[in-house]
This record gives C-alpha cells, structure tokens and sequence, in this order.
C-alpha cells in the first residue's frame, strides 16, 4: 500500500501501480483520442509517447512517487538528446521538467518555447470483490395417517 513520506506526502509503491491494479489513459487535449500508458518496468511511473522538439526528444512521465497536495501525480518531462539516447539535464531545461495537474487534478498543460501540449489523464483503479456464499435447503413433512 501507500507509504507516507516526511511532510505529509504519499509515495505510491511500484506494487500500487502494477498492471491489474491500476490503467491510465491520456485524452489528448487537441484531438480528444485517448491513449492507454503503460508503466515503466517494475517502477512507479506511467510513460507516455515520445516526440520530438528543436533536434531533441521529449518524454512525459506521470511520477506517482511525486504527488502534489491533493495527491495526483507530477507529469515530468524528461528531456533525450536524439542522437545519444541520453537524458539531457542543463539548468535551462529544469523548469520545464515538472508540471502539475490542474483544475479537478486531471488536467496538465506543458509549455517549453513554442510547444505546447495538453491533455487529461484518466485513471482507473481496479479491483475485485469475493463473496462467498452457501445455500441451505431444508424441507419438513408431516405424516398424518400413514399419508406423507
């Protein structure tokens, strides 16, 4: 389950987020499709789709190990040099890495330069409900004069 953090924090395990527990979507904010995301190995965070900005790739992760106040997960962008694979950590790209939800904790909105994305995330947690259950049937009869 979820374990507090100093400063009243939740840091969500990798198990709270395994695949049979919880799905996220992303509804794209200009055409409205959504998208199902998937997890980053045995980690605590969704990966959404790459794609590419001024030579170089962006990658949005939702960081469930990273909540806000009202408990929805950071969206961080992580920044990947095309050619290198490797993730590009400048001090120009630090304020463009976290960005948190807004309005009903669903919504997120990144800009960097002239880029902007927008989309909603929907998240459903899983579950099943066991209930047992067991039958009794009893039936009585009465003998009145040697007839049932």
């Amino acid at each position: 389950m979820a374990e507090k953090r100093p400063g009243g924090d939740v840091k969500l395990s990798a198990k709270d987020i395994a695949p049979g527990r919880l799905e996220v979507s992303t509804i794209d904010g200009g055409s409205g499709e959504e998208h199902p995301v998937s997890v980053l190995g045995h980690g605590r965070c969704h990966l959404l789709g790459r794609f590419a900005v001024h030579g170089d790739t962006v990658q949005f992760r939702l960081d469930w190990g990273h909540l806000d106040a009202q408990r929805h997960p950071t969206m961080d962008a992580d920044f990947i040099d095309s050619i290198t694979g490797k993730h590009l950590k400048s001090a120009s790209l630090k304020p463009f890495h976290h960005t948190h939800a807004t309005g009903n904790g669903q919504r997120y909105a990144w800009r960097y330069q002239d880029v902007e994305h927008h989309f909603e995330i929907r998240v459903y947690w899983l579950g099943s409900v066991e209930q047992a259950f067991g039958i009794r049937q009893e039936a009585h009869g009465e003998v009145v004069d040697g007839h049932a």
